[in-house]
């Protein structure tokens, strides 16, 4: 599966099973990051100087951009993703869950049982969870 996929079917991050590794993991993140540091050197966004650059400039730049974009879209999502994944077992306790996501920054992180994978945890999930618990007491 390629990564222009998972942006056409709406999916924001998969979590990938691979042989000799636990898990290895995709976002938007780590394709934006390919898409700006791919072969081309294209630089990812234009900036507000760009608008008083000459109009050749700036359609060479934005052919370059189209190129660099579709060359990332093309890519395998694990050539893009990230290997070897930060995981919580499924037995983790729910702070070290929120610890892990906040110091990440990671929106979602994969529950593995051995290697297994059990599950995916969210923020959301874990501020839910934080609260239920919170007002049930």
């Amino acid at each position: 599966m390629q990564s222009n996929e998972h942006m056409r079917l709406n999916v924001d991050g998969i979590k990938i099973p691979t042989p000799g590794l636990i898990w290895a993991r995709f976002c938007y993140t780590f394709l934006l990051r390919r898409y700006n540091n791919s072969e081309t050197g294209s630089k990812c966004w234009p900036t507000r100087e760009d608008q008083h650059r000459p109009d050749e400039e700036r359609q060479q730049e934005r052919d370059e951009l189209r190129q660099n974009f579709l060359y990332v879209c093309k890519q395998p999502v694990l050539e893009v993703g990230v290997k070897r994944a930060v995981c919580v077992q499924a037995e983790e306790d729910l702070q070290e869950v929120a610890r892990i996501l906040g110091q990440k920054k990671f929106k979602k992180v994969p529950v593995i049982s051995g290697q297994q994978l059990v599950g995916i945890i969210s923020r959301g999930d874990v501020i839910r969870t934080a609260v239920k618990r919170f007002l049930n007491h």
